[in-house]
């Protein structure tokens, strides 16, 4: 039975681009015809040092695939030259990808939001009416 698939993949920053897209278009031929969505990242930052290095190359992808299929794509990944992490979940079958700029404009959506409700709360705290100020108690001589 086939299922849905996302793969992640982070390949070393240390080889030149020219090897990059030999390595990315190897994986994507391992994938096979059963491709639904593909998205490279490119160069970035990683969250924390893999084996020593702290940029790797970022691409995405979502296929199809079977049980036998998909061990034989693991074998591969496991041995394949100048990956770094890769990272293979199943995906519901209504999973719809999105782009790496939909989730980063959806965070800013979200950072603006946020920034808004501070600012309304700020300013409503601002037109409170200040406390009156409590005098102690005097004790009795």
């Amino acid at each position: 039975m086939s299922q849905k698939y996302e793969l992640m993949v982070i390949i070393s920053g240390k080889i030149s681009d020219r090897e990059v897209e030999e390595r990315l278009k190897g994986l994507k031929e391992a994938l096979g015809p059963s491709l639904t969505f593909e998205e490279i990242w490119g160069l970035r930052s990683l969250a924390y040092p893999i084996k020593k290095q702290s940029k790797g190359h970022y691409a995405v992808w979502n296929f199809i695939s079977n049980a036998e299929a998909l061990k034989e794509l693991e074998g591969e990944l496991k041995h394949f030259p100048d990956l770094l992490r890769y990272l293979l979940v199943t995906v519901p079958e209504n999973y719809t990808p999105i782009t790496l700029a939909q989730v980063e404009a959806g965070l800013e959506k979200l950072r603006a939001e946020k920034e808004e409700k501070r600012g309304a709360k700020n300013a409503q705290s601002q037109n409170r009416p200040a406390r009156p100020e409590r005098t102690p108690p005097q004790l009795a001589p």
